[in-house]
């Protein structure tokens, strides 16, 4: 499958239960197998890059490698933020910069922050009110800054001086541990989603159980 001028795009489909459950480890051998069929076949030494997913000779990327799963978990906390909004009062005068304009914040006013405004904005996502599963994968990791959580967004560590949400991390990793359930216990089933006043309900109608 060609997904773009001179890129090949190929899907391998793993029975995680014949192979070992950490999806990290997994991610790291579709690497290494990039890496050895480069060198063997075409001569070319690649390597990784510290924190990033995918292969690399040099500074060029040759292999950009995703796992859905995360950015299924990204997609949700897009669409739908674990904090819809949240307020404070300015510890400064600042600037908050729009696409098209500039507004001055006093130290001391009031300030709420709405982030579906910023998490489906059409500037920065294409079809932004629409579930698209794999927008996360490969580049699309560089879109991570824009998935906000209580104090910034997604792309940040807390630390000491960044007061950024002490459990996303976990939060995702316990997402995606739950999805790595679901298919595992089961081929397929069907949800039905409904707004409710502090978020949305999924009620589940239908399930087919794992068939190996």
């Amino acid at each position: 499958m060609v997904q773009g001028p001179g890129q090949i795009v190929r899907y391998p489909i793993l029975n995680l239960r014949y192979h070992t459950m950490d999806l990290r480890w997994n991610l790291g051998a579709l690497e290494e197998v990039v890496m050895q069929v480069l060198s063997s076949t075409f001569s070319i030494r690649a390597s990784r890059h510290n924190g990033l997913t995918g292969v690399w000779v040099g500074d060029q990327k040759v292999a950009a490698i995703g796992l859905l799963l995360k950015s299924v978990v990204y997609e949700c906390l897009r669409i739908d933020p674990p904090v819809a909004s949240q307020y404070g009062r300015a510890k400064r005068d600042l600037i908050i910069e729009s696409h098209d304009a500039a507004f001055e914040v006093k130290e001391g006013e009031m300030i709420l922050g709405y982030h579906p405004f910023a998490t489906r904005d059409p500037e920065i996502f294409d079809r932004p009110d629409e579930f698209v599963p794999d927008r996360f994968v490969g580049e699309g990791e560089k879109l991570l800054k824009h998935v906000l959580w209580s104090n910034g967004p997604e792309n940040e560590r807390p630390t000491v001086a960044n007061k950024q949400c002490a459990g996303k991390d976990l939060v995702v990793l316990a997402a995606r541990l739950l999805v790595v359930e679901l298919f595992l216990r089961y081929d397929s089933f069907e949800i039905d989603v409904a707004k409710v006043p502090i978020g949305v309900s999924v009620t589940v109608t239908s399930l087919k159980g794992a068939s190996i």
